[in-house]
């Protein structure tokens, strides 16, 4: 089993909170006729003696796994005065004195004891169980559940996609098909308009909610994402429906009929689902961190003990190969290059089978290609982590040029003849949607 640090915040959160409340050291009194009667109740008790004198006794106890084995923790109890003067953590405090008194229940006790051992086995079960994948199968069946009551529509299973690999890449914020664009906008509305950016219409109006991403547009429908739930909706904006709701999605790739996906609740490994939201298959068992769908193959990076590499196969999980060995984000191929974002995230490209060359040593906020040119974003000179600055330059990484600052750049994306992206003024919060004619 990997490390995991939502494992370990969990635990640590466990361990803490029980041990702040239980475990913190105290001392209490209680009248006693000897130390001789003391003891014997002691020893005939749940407790090892670890040391003992002439007035004083110094136990551990023999319940309370697995604190008992990890921390043992020392309870001291003295014969002072008539009393038993009992030291250490207070929750072994208050069950010494009632074994002193006699107060001991068998049945409470034996209870408590199943109880406390069925909740450890419990927590303990909890990173195998998630290490086996049996939270995400129990998602999936109850997915399989839900999906057989989902109408069935036609979409064309013809190896076109529902985006371009630029726009997914930068969350896929504007689709396209052959009349109409489609862009999200303030993150909640969805908007429709024609190739001159007129007879503008939303399909989706609200003032706060879960953001709208990862737009795909086939055959009269737009797939799109709004929290951990996959939505699709015809073009005209009626018939907006469910078809998935079972946890986190990236990089959303449609390809004909089928949507592939980097499926967060089950380890980063890489689904797919067809547009009726049956047919929930694992595609790439690996931690992947990014995909992109070229000419029937499927691209895709990830990290294994040996380091990252970038592979392809066919879509029918055949012809797997190693393509580039590195780190790769915001996959681009693009005239038998591969473009990409590495470990710094700077900008870089290499030819297939070759080594990879630095064409922009700064770190974009986002970037994109078209035709011949790549669009990207740099942080102002102010505001920092703010993507104010908008560049160009050639394929070779030569000719950079500012095309013009403004407030804060999120979301590029090629529709139409256009550079598409949201606006946003830093300081009076205001969006306004940009179309840059290239």
């Amino acid at each position: 089993m990997g490390f995991s640090w939502n494992y370990a915040v969990f635990y640590a959160s466990i361990i803490g909170i029980s041990s702040g409340i239980n475990y913190r050291e105290g001392s209490i009194e209680e009248e006693v006729s000897s130390f001789k009667i003391m003891k014997e109740k002691i020893e005939n008790g749940r407790w090892d003696i670890v040391e003992s004198s002439k007035n004083s006794i110094t136990v551990i106890p023999q319940f309370d796994f697995p604190y008992n084995k990890i921390i043992k923790d020392k309870i001291q109890a003295e014969y002072i005065d008539g009393k038993a003067v009992l030291s250490g953590p207070m929750y072994y405090l208050q069950k010494l004195r009632n074994d002193i008194l006699g107060k001991k229940n068998f049945w409470i006790s034996k209870k408590m004891e199943i109880f406390s051992l069925v909740f450890i086995l419990l927590l303990i079960s909890v990173p195998v169980l998630g290490e086996y994948g049996l939270f995400w199968k129990i998602k999936s069946i109850r997915h399989e559940a839900f999906a057989k009551k989902i109408e069935i529509v036609d979409v064309k299973d013809d190896g076109k996609p529902g985006n371009s690999i630029e726009n997914i890449n930068n969350y896929g914020f504007a689709a396209e098909d052959e009349q109409n664009v489609y862009y999200v906008n303030r993150h909640l509305n969805l908007i429709k308009m024609d190739k001159e950016l007129k007879n503008k219409e939303y399909l989706i109006e609200k003032p706060s909610g879960t953001g709208i991403s990862r737009l795909n547009v086939k055959d009269g429908w737009i797939f799109y994402l709004s929290g951990t739930s996959l939505y699709r909706m015809r073009t005209d904006g009626t018939q907006n429906e469910l078809i998935y709701k079972s946890g986190y999605l990236l990089d959303v790739n449609m390809y004909g009929k089928w949507l592939y996906f980097i499926n967060m609740s089950d380890k980063f490994n890489v689904y797919k689902i067809d547009v009726n939201g049956r047919g929930l298959e694992r595609v790439v068992k690996e931690e992947v961190s990014d995909i992109a769908i070229y000419d029937d193959r499927l691209y895709f990076s990830y990290y294994s003990d040996e380091g990252f590499y970038m592979e392809s196969m066919l879509l029918d999980g055949t012809d797997r190969r190693v393509e580039f060995e590195g780190q790769i984000y915001n996959l681009i191929i693009h005239d038998d290059y591969f473009y990409f974002q590495g470990d710094e995230n700077q900008i870089y490209r290499a030819r297939k089978g070759g080594n990879a060359e630095t064409l922009l040593n700064q770190r974009p906020g986002l970037y994109i290609i078209i035709e011949d040119t790549i669009y990207y974003t740099l942080e102002s000179d102010e505001e920092r982590l703010r993507y104010s600055k908008l560049y160009r330059m050639n394929l070779d990484g030569s000719g950079k040029e500012l095309i013009e600052e403004f407030g804060s750049i999120d979301g590029l994306s090629h529709i139409g003849n256009w550079l598409y992206f949201e606006d946003r003024d830093i300081r009076s919060d205001e969006e306004n949607n940009r179309f840059l004619d290239i």
